[in-house]
């Protein structure tokens, strides 16, 4: 202990109780220590060279002769008033002192002494109570003598000290190797510590460093190859630019008449901005380039992956305790709309690996290159797509395709020709075909051993009723905040022919799915052969450091997939929960919150929810593979079972948002047929 006299701290604010007692258990703090460690700082961390230490004030000592300037022995007070109010606050002042003995050769009776004081408040404070003023976030703003520009390469190190210490590491850093920033940023968003995709700035100041970067270098080519597009930019100010854009609001909403500008200047720099009127423009004359290119598309698709409520999101969203425990307690719906909404890159993470499984399985394209893969893909021979995202009102995406089939006619004009020509039936049943190819109605299960709940008549007594419309109605007609204090309840759509028993088409799909419920989870039959090893290593490698770490993940899976079968086959809860459903399983259920159905709750459902599709599937007898299918076609498909939010809204085939524009249910058909309408 070097140059270390008696000192006094200071604590100013208001202290929990626990932090209190924390502060009693502080750390001396060496003098020389602390020199030490700027010293090393300054010596090894470029950011801190301009760093500078003014001994002049560590090596100066508090004397008594300072206080008399200061304090003064006697304040004249005859009406007592500042003792009345002192009186108070010094009965809450409490002070403790410590003192240590300091192993000297020179001085044995030097002793080192700390005095703390603390404050009593009138009420303690909890750490779990929250005043108003600590709601609002609070920025810290560093002022510095030097402008953080784009352009320097320390940027990204000086805005996230705390994610490159020593400032190393950042993307701009001098390597031997040269690294482009992009496959810099790409790498570190994709590391598994996730600890820069989970930050809360990194994400968007990168790409947004990359987009800045990206337009300078476009404009600098622009300016080189054109440099009349750019004239007259510099008499540009900002009361010109708001005037322009005063107008386009204008005229966007009606009030002015589409002439032009009359500072052109203005129009074009507003044309050139990313996301402006004019590349939004570009993008539809890329659609319609297309559509003049190939004819009107064949298929137009919606796909919603509802990522917000998946429970693959735990994968993207790391959350350990899921991945490493398949006995956890799986998150709620609710926790898992929490989890997207604040982490919008684990929730764009998984919208696009939707959206390339959809691109590469149902059409047969390759979403990098664009390129048709060796097998056909679910829409069969499919010449071009083009799709489009957009963001929901619940702040989820979706993507609408329009899809081109090859032999298809290329307009409506040809179609109608073709139906009125003799090979009009040919057409119709060709198009009947590729529906019936591409659409299946039916589930994997067998019904075989399905019989009537009532009177135990087998399936083929069963029949459809007529449709009444009132099932096509919103049921909640009440406002959505109320949802949960109406009445509503499934419809009867099912009448048994022997005890004219009537029920619900849902009863019937999950009396069908509960027939064919495994008790445990699925085992696997065989153990994976050398070949199989083989083949997962090289899909698994991609996202593995080394095939060795590729090997060892797939065994650890292997064990821990064993071990977790044999413990569900001793546990006696897995019969009794079968039992269970088979009881609630009622004709006709309330329509409710489905984070309360227990048949969406079911331990055995969750768990194939939250499981990735793999290639060890197919090592699953048949009956579990069928189970594994239709549970997740009943889970996933909620627009053939039940109605959602979106059924009901203005559209051109439904007279008013009350009524489903889908207009489920819809009644039996034997087959696909096409007519004059469609």
């Amino acid at each position: 202990m070097n140059n270390v006299v008696s000192y006094r701290v200071l604590l100013l604010g208001v202290f929990t109780t626990p932090q209190a007692a924390q502060v009693r258990r502080m750390h001396r703090v060496r003098q020389q220590e602390v020199r030490d460690f700027f010293a090393f700082y300054m010596q090894h961390n470029h950011l801190y060279a301009g760093v500078k230490v003014d001994n002049s004030a560590l090596s100066s000592e508090y004397t008594d002769d300072d206080s008399e300037g200061v304090f003064v022995e006697h304040v004249d007070d005859p009406e007592c008033s500042l003792d009345n109010e002192m009186n108070p606050e010094q009965e809450r002042v409490r002070g403790e002192s410590d003192a240590w003995r300091l192993n000297d050769p020179q001085d044995e009776c030097r002793v080192i002494e700390r005095r703390l004081g603390l404050v009593n408040e009138k009420d303690p404070v909890s750490p779990a109570v929250v005043t108003a003023e600590g709601i609002e976030r609070e920025f810290e703003i560093r002022h510095s003598t030097q402008m953080a520009n784009d352009v320097s390469k320390t940027l990204l190190a000086r805005l996230f000290p705390h994610l490159f210490p020593f400032g190393r590491g950042h993307p701009g850093e001098d390597r031997k190797l040269h690294v482009a920033v992009e496959e810099c940023i790409k790498h570190y968003s994709l590391l598994s510590e996730r600890r820069f995709a989970e930050d809360e700035l990194f994400a968007l100041v990168a790409f947004d460093l990359i987009s800045l970067r990206n337009m300078y270098i476009q404009n600098h080519f622009r300016c080189m190859r054109f440099p009349h597009v750019y004239e007259g930019y510099e008499n540009l100010n900002a009361e010109r630019l708001r005037k322009a854009q005063l107008q386009n609001e204008r005229r966007r909403q009606g009030c002015l008449p589409w002439i032009p500008h009359d500072d052109c200047i203005a129009e074009r720099v507003l044309k050139s901005i990313w996301g402006s009127n004019a590349e939004r423009a570009q993008c539809r004359h890329k659609a319609f380039a297309y559509q003049a290119s190939f004819g009107q598309p064949a298929l137009f698709v919606t796909l919603t992956p509802n990522s917000a409520n998946a429970q693959v999101l735990v994968f993207h969203h790391w959350l350990r305790y899921l991945i490493d425990e398949l006995g956890a307690r799986l998150p709620s719906k609710t926790y898992l709309r929490k989890a997207s909404r604040g982490n919008d890159c684990a929730s764009a993470r998984l919208f696009m690996r939707h959206v390339d499984a959809f691109i590469r399985h149902a059409l047969g394209m390759d979403p990098a290159t664009g390129k048709r893969l060796s097998y056909r893909g679910l829409f069969g021979d499919v010449k071009a797509f083009f799709g489009m995202v957009e963001t929901q009102g619940r702040g989820t995406l979706h993507i609408h395709f329009l899809i081109w089939l090859n032999k298809c006619p290329s307009n409506s004009t040809s179609v109608e020709n073709i139906l009125r020509s003799p090979e009009g039936d040919i057409f119709g049943d060709s198009v009947a075909s590729y529906a019936e190819s591409i659409v299946q109605n039916e589930l994997p299960i067998t019904l075989n051993g399905y019989s009537c709940s009532n009177c135990g008549a087998s399936f083929s007594k069963l029949k459809g009723i007529p449709i009444p419309d009132a099932a096509r109605m919103d049921p909640y007609t009440v406002t959505r905040t109320a949802r949960f204090c109406s009445n509503a309840a499934e419809f009867f759509l099912i009448e048994c022919s022997v005890c004219s028993m009537q029920c619900s088409a849902q009863h019937l799909i999950r009396g069908a799915l509960l027939k064919s419920r495994p008790t445990h989870w699925p085992l696997w039959e065989h153990p994976l052969t050398a070949r199989e090893i083989e083949k997962q290593v090289a899909i698994e490698s991609i996202c593995r450091d080394t095939n060795a770490h590729a090997i060892r993940t797939i065994c650890e899976r292997e064990l821990i997939n064993l071990s977790y079968c044999k413990e569900e086959l001793l546990h006696e809860n897995a019969t009794l929960t079968a039992k269970l459903l088979q009881q609630i399983n009622l004709r006709q259920l309330p329509l409710g919150n489905s984070d309360d159905d227990p048949f969406r709750n079911d331990e055995l459902i969750r768990l194939l929810e939250v499981s990735s599709p793999a290639t060890s599937d197919a090592r699953m007898s048949k009956h579990a593979q069928n189970y594994m299918v239709s549970a997740l076609a009943v889970l996933l498909n909620q627009h053939l079972w039940i109605h959602t939010t979106s059924c009901f809204k203005r559209s051109a085939v439904t007279s008013n948002d009350s009524f489903c524009r889908y207009r489920f249910p819809r009644g039996c058909t034997k087959k696909h047929y096409l007519d004059r309408q469609g």
